[in-house]
C-alpha cells in the first residue's frame, strides 16, 4: 500500500514552533491552545497577509530548520514502512526542499520512497500546484 505522510505537527512540532517565534518576535502570549485551524492568521490574531508574513520570516529560523520531533512519530514511521510504501506530502515551498530532506534525513533516515511539496500555503504568490489531498 501507498501512504502519505504529513510532516508538520505529524512529523514535527511546527505550531509550537511558530508560536515561540511569534512570542519572541512579537511579544505575544500565544498557546498552542489558541490553533484549532490552519488558518494561521485567525490563531496569530493579525491579518491573513500579516501572518503570511510571519510565518515567512519563521521561515527563516533555527527554529523552523530544527523542529522537535513528535514524541512516536519515528517508532510510528517504522512501522507504517513495514510492507507498505510512504510517501511524504507537505504544503512546504520549493525553497524548503534542501532544508526539508536534511530534517528527514536526520530524523527519519530512509523511512519514505518520495517527498512531494504542493506549496499549498503559498497560493497566493501564484505557484501553486495542487493541495495535499489531490
Amino acid at each position: 500500500m501507498i501512504l502519505g505522510v504529513d510532516i508538520d505537527d505529524v512529523l514535527g512540532h511546527f505550531v509550537p514552533a511558530l508560536i515561540g517565534f511569534h512570542n519572541e518576535r512579537y511579544i505575544t502570549s500565544l498557546r498552542v491552545e489558541d490553533f484549532n485551524t490552519y488558518q494561521f492568521h485567525k490563531g496569530l490574531g493579525c491579518s491573513l497577509e500579516q501572518a503570511r508574513k510571519r510565518i515567512d520570516e519563521f521561515h527563516m529560523t533555527e527554529r523552523f530548520a530544527n523542529l522537535a520531533v513528535v514524541e512516536g512519530a519515528q517508532k510510528a514511521l517504522e512501522g507504517l514502512a513495514n510492507g507498505n510504501e510512504l510517501q511524504i506530502i507537505t504544503a512546504r515551498a520549493d525553497e524548503h526542499v534542501i532544508l526539508t530532506y536534511g530534517w528527514l534525513a536526520g530524523n527519519f533516515p530512509g523511512s519514505a520512497t518520495g517527498i512531494h511539496f504542493s506549496q499549498h500555503y503559498y497560493v497566493h504568490v501564484g505557484n501553486h500546484r495542487k493541495t495535499k489531498a489531490q
